[in-house]
């Protein structure tokens, strides 16, 4: 009786250690790289399964979906072993390959993958894997330009009784984005200018005592406004602005 139950217990292996695992995973990526799906189909548990980012498959679909991939240049890393009891351990690590599908090139992968071996009668058998592919990383946005604070904005500059010039400034401030400045460019221009622009039109031109100089009527008021505004600036401060 005791010799006969004896002999019906059984097989067991001793635990899976670390080298023991790293090596059954390298057999697997061999033997599917040399097409022996057999071999690959018996190193699996009977109710295997394995997932990837598209599908979860069983043994069956897992064999056969393995037999239309060819691996090259398989290169395997970052192994990282936890076992789990006398009976079953997880093996975890990087695997970069190159490879075909169906005869036509994929491109080069770079995975994370997961196999859960289990011992079965004394042979260890893989009975999950999963791979996760590894997202590059997008390199980081460029941070826009902060618009400058009025604190921090460049000093308006100052009108001058040069009307082309000071037309200038005006677009000047646009681009710096000194809005306050344009503002206050504006609002003295529309004052001192529309008034008389639509007095005296554009036409009339002003020649006081046979001045050698005509000035043209309905800017008077635009010319003096600038140069008095010019004048102020520098009474209080050439370095300061309006």
């Amino acid at each position: 009786m005791t010799r006969n139950a004896t002999a019906a217990q059984p097989s067991t292996a001793a635990p899976l250690t670390e080298a023991e695992a790293i090596a059954k995973e390298k057999q697997v990526w061999e033997v599917v790289e040399k097409k022996d799906y057999k071999a690959f189909a018996d190193m699996l548990d009977e109710q295997a399964a394995s997932v990837s980012n598209e599908v979860v498959e069983d043994k069956a679909a897992t064999v056969k979906g393995v037999s239309t991939f060819v691996p090259t240049d398989v290169v395997l890393s970052d192994w990282k072993f936890l076992p789990i009891d006398k009976d079953a351990a997880v093996i975890v690590y990087k695997a970069n390959y190159k490879a075909t599908v169906n005869g036509q090139p994929i491109p080069p992968q770079s995975v994370y993958a997961s196999t859960a071996w289990v011992n079965r009668n004394g042979k260890w058998l893989a009975i999950y894997h999963q791979e996760s592919e590894i997202l590059k990383t997008p390199p980081a946005p460029t941070a826009p330009k902060a618009a400058p604070s009025p604190a921090t904005a460049g000093t308006p500059a100052t009108p001058t009784s040069d009307v082309a010039a000071n037309e200038k400034l005006v677009w000047d401030a646009l681009r710096s984005r000194n809005y306050e400045a344009f503002a206050a460019f504006l609002a003295v221009s529309v004052v001192i200018y529309v008034p008389m622009r639509l007095i005296v039109g554009d036409m009339s031109w002003l020649e006081p005592y046979g001045f050698p100089l005509p000035i043209q009527t309905s800017r008077i008021l635009l010319y003096a406004g600038y140069f008095l505004t010019g004048v102020g600036v520098g009474v209080v401060s050439l370095h300061a602005g309006i």
